[in-house]
This record gives structure tokens, C-alpha cells and sequence, in this order.
């Protein structure tokens, strides 16, 4: 779980409008997240990616999309930031979520 809340950065160099895409397995939901991160800018606050995502079921099926963005400091590389929403559909269950993570 520990893993949604962190950011895997390619060993390559980016530029602003660069994307790269995360794979994670969720066993908790037997599914897989599939996030791409699309670096922004850099700002005062540091690093700023746009969050798109889909959670993908073992049979195929997207059950849930995420959007959002996280600010990363820009020298650690640490999230200090982020802001999503996520519709997920679990058991026939519809879950839409809203988070704010923020340094303290």
C-alpha cells in the first residue's frame, strides 16, 4: 500500500511535457495500477507532475481511474505534495475518493 504513496522516477533525465509510466501490483484488490506521471514545471514549491491512472483487474477490466498532481521537492526528490481523485469500483462497490497529502 505504501507504494501508492510514493513516486518511482525514471533513471533518465526528464523536461517539462516528459512523461513516464509506473506499474504497481495491488494484491489487496487483485488488480495492477497503471500511473503516468507528466512532469509540469518546476516552481517555487519544486517539482510539479500531473497524475493519470488506471487500476486494472485480473481479468483485463479498468475499474478505476485516478487524476490529480504531486509537487516533489526539488532536492530530495521527496513528495511534499499531492492532490487527487480516484473512482473506483470494487465488488460491485462504487468508491470515489478524494486525497490531500501534504508535508507537515
Amino acid at each position: 500500500m505504501e507504494k501508492m504513496f510514493t513516486t518511482q522516477y525514471p533513471d533518465y533525465a526528464i523536461a517539462p511535457g516528459e512523461s513516464w509510466t509506473e506499474e504497481n501490483e495491488l494484491p489487496e484488490f487483485n488488480a495492477v495500477a497503471k500511473t503516468t506521471y507528466t512532469f509540469v514545471e518546476k516552481n517555487n514549491q519544486g517539482y510539479k507532475f500531473n497524475i493519470s491512472g488506471s487500476v486494472i483487474d485480473n481479468e483485463g477490466k479498468t475499474v478505476g481511474e485516478t487524476k490529480g498532481y504531486t509537487i516533489s521537492d526539488p532536492k530530495t526528490l521527496l513528495t511534499i505534495y499531492t492532490q487527487s481523485e480516484t473512482d473506483l469500483e470494487v465488488s460491485g462497490a462504487k468508491l470515489k475518493t478524494s486525497m490531500e497529502l501534504k508535508k507537515l
